[in-house]
């Protein structure tokens, strides 16, 4: 490898460490307006039409001048699975497993499934080496989640398993998508406006026909648009491409790490709207998750060599 390989392989892994924070920086303030948003008496499917119809309305101008009929060169079955993964279902999934669990459960088992899924089908599918440093991180990541989590992770109703359950499937989408979108080189944008656009086509038509806005429209006007910007923008459309060129540059293994980031993220933005400040336990559960996400990415590792 020459030295200009060596310094692209630096900027790229610097570039994707970056656009791996803005991800889970997203995804924070995403869960926590989920948790505002469901307080506020809105239901799976008034954030699902808020996470995908803001993000139809903007990306679908940009489809249809992109080769539409080839769903901007990803192909319909490839698009299709996309948005399967990605679409609707996940949104379900990913609060409809608060039915049965505790918060706490979903701040668990959610990222675990995203951190194990793009760690085992980044070596099934992109033959991605599992090095011992991810192992490792690995293990202090969910050791520190659940100092997060705190005592209601072993508290639940009979049902919490299926609640668990959910939320780890949910989480393993997206190690899934992640692994499929390297593999099969598609461009972030693209990959975003299909799965956007596909589950808007779907979903909004559904909607209008099953349901009402009354509670959508009876959030004051502040709420509704801090809910528009971070369900429908941010989440829906910015952080899925910042994801998808984050495994990109550093690999889906790698990648897979950053989610572990996202409850201690949730916590902290969620003061300043739900009044909740984390317990003494949560703040060390988050340092110990930073501690294992260095680990896995192998950012100690490389200190130590430097040292």
């Amino acid at each position: 490898m020459t030295v200009l390989d060596r310094r692209q392989a630096l900027s790229d892994t610097q570039l994707g460490l970056v656009l791996g924070l803005v991800t889970v920086c997203i995804w924070g303030a995403y869960l926590a307006m989920n948790r505002f948003g469901t307080a506020s008496g809105l239901t799976m499917a008034d954030l699902t039409l808020l996470r995908f119809g803001p993000a139809m309305l903007i990306l679908g101008p940009w489809l249809l001048r992109h080769d539409p009929a080839n769903l901007a060169g990803i192909g319909w079955p490839r698009g299709i699975l996309f948005a399967l993964i990605l679409g609707p279902s996940f949104m379900y999934l990913a609060v409809g497993g608060y039915y049965f669990s505790p918060l706490a459960h979903g701040a668990v088992f959610q990222p675990s499934g995203l951190i194990i899924s793009g760690l085992v089908l980044g070596t099934v599918i992109l033959g991605e080496t599992i090095r011992p440093t991810q192992i490792i991180g690995l293990v202090v990541i969910i050791s520190g989640l659940a100092l997060v989590a705190g005592p209601n992770l072993f508290r639940g109703g009979n049902h919490a398993w299926l609640g668990d359950l959910l939320f780890f499937t949910a989480g393993s989408s997206w190690g899934l998508f992640t692994a499929l979108a390297k593999r099969w080189a598609v461009q972030p944008l693209a990959a975003t406006a299909v799965i956007s656009v596909l589950s808007g086509v779907v979903f909004v038509p559904f909607f209008l026909l099953t349901d009402t806005f009354d509670r959508i429209l009876a959030l004051p006007l502040p709420s509704l648009v801090s809910q528009v910007l971070v369900q429908g923008v941010l989440s829906g459309l910015l952080a899925t491409i910042t994801f998808t060129r984050t495994a990109q540059l550093i690999g889906a293994g790698r990648a897979s790490a950053f989610p572990a980031l996202v409850p201690g993220i949730a916590i902290l933005i969620g003061v300043p709207i739900t009044g909740e400040w984390p317990t003494t336990m949560q703040v060390v559960g988050i340092a110990v998750v930073v501690v294992g996400l260095l680990t896995s990415i192998g950012f100690l590792s490389r200190r130590r060599r430097r040292a």
